[in-house]
């Protein structure tokens, strides 16, 4: 389970950090910033993953995302002149909204 990994990293974490001297060698300071930072994903991640209404949709073969899809408009100049936010895949939906 995902939670269990997330608690046993937290825990590791907090052990590293007690080590006076340990967080500062390169060798542990940069694997530990990752670490941090896919803990950090991971539960904001699961605080997502309870949203019914999101879902995965795939940017492209090797890309994916999870939760809604903002379609935007935008005139010649790139500047954004309307912004529409979809649930799930409703690609298609967007095409018939008037601005």
């Amino acid at each position: 389970m995902l939670e269990d990994e997330v608690a046993y990293c937290q825990q590791l974490i907090k052990i590293i950090e007690a080590e006076s001297g340990v967080c500062a060698l390169p060798k542990i300071k940069e694997p530990l910033n990752l670490l941090k930072e896919t803990v950090t994903n991971d539960l904001e991640n699961l605080w997502i993953s309870e949203d019914q209404d999101a879902m995965v949709g795939h940017k492209s073969v090797d890309s994916s995302f999870f939760g809604y899809k903002t379609h935007i408009e935008m005139i010649e100049e790139r500047i954004i002149k309307a912004a529409v936010v979809t649930i799930r895949n409703q690609m298609d939906q967007c095409r018939n909204i008037s601005y």
